[in-house]
């Protein structure tokens, strides 16, 4: 069930949307009322330009976002992308066979798990162009690393708790790496002088495959 709270007198804080909703409530039509709409991994997070903007207003820009289609309009309203990622799984530069062993595992089982799964864009952050894509497999959910690492190299695949993400850029990291993408698609992942800089956006899908 959606429901919402106040985030101080200029934001609102939306629970209960799936990461669809929450793409169609980021790209609506707004009122002059709203500043901003970003979507976190599990809610979204509606900006006001004016304090203590009117709950009606709120409601009534929800439910026009979310009301139902009518096929028509369904078969106008373009489908999320899918995208497509190759994967150079395993090596002494990942931490493959931690995972592994620490869920009981082998190394082909765990490449299977993640690669079997189609994942959305639940969430865009940490670093620009970082998409959390959820969700992975159980039998590959594990807390992130207790000792962060200080550099993760650009195109890291990795997991932690239950999202997979990939690394667009060196920083560093505390999720358990399972592979890396080449530099051509990791160099996809953000392109500064793009309308759309992010490749990944939320509602979107994504498949990996070992290459």
């Amino acid at each position: 069930m959606t429901h919402y709270e106040w985030m101080g007198d200029r934001a609102v804080s939306i629970h209960g949307l799936d990461a669809r909703q929450r793409r169609r409530l980021m790209f609506a039509p707004r009122s002059d009322s709203i500043w901003d709409v970003v979507s976190g991994p599990e809610d979204l997070v509606i900006y006001l330009r004016d304090p203590l903007v009117k709950d009606e207003t709120i409601s009534t820009f929800i439910e026009h976002a979310l009301r139902a289609v009518s096929p028509a309009e369904a078969q106008e309203e373009q489908e999320p992308r899918c995208h497509s990622f190759g994967v150079r799984y395993g090596g002494a530069d990942t931490d493959l066979e931690d995972v592994a062993r620490a869920q009981g595992l082998s190394a082909k089982q765990v490449i299977a798990l993640h690669a079997i799964c189609l994942y959305r864009v639940q969430a865009t952050g940490f670093t620009p162009g970082f998409a959390y894509l959820g969700y992975v497999h159980e039998a590959l959910r594990m807390d992130r690393k207790a000792v962060p690492n200080t550099v993760v190299a650009p195109g890291a695949v990795a997991v932690a708790h239950h999202y997979t993400g990939i690394y667009p850029r060196e920083s560093a990291g505390g999720w358990w790496i399972l592979g890396y993408l080449d530099a051509t698609d990791t160099a996809r992942l953000w392109t500064l002088r793009s309308s759309q800089p992010g490749l990944l956006q939320v509602g979107e899908t994504v498949q990996f495959y070992p290459k």
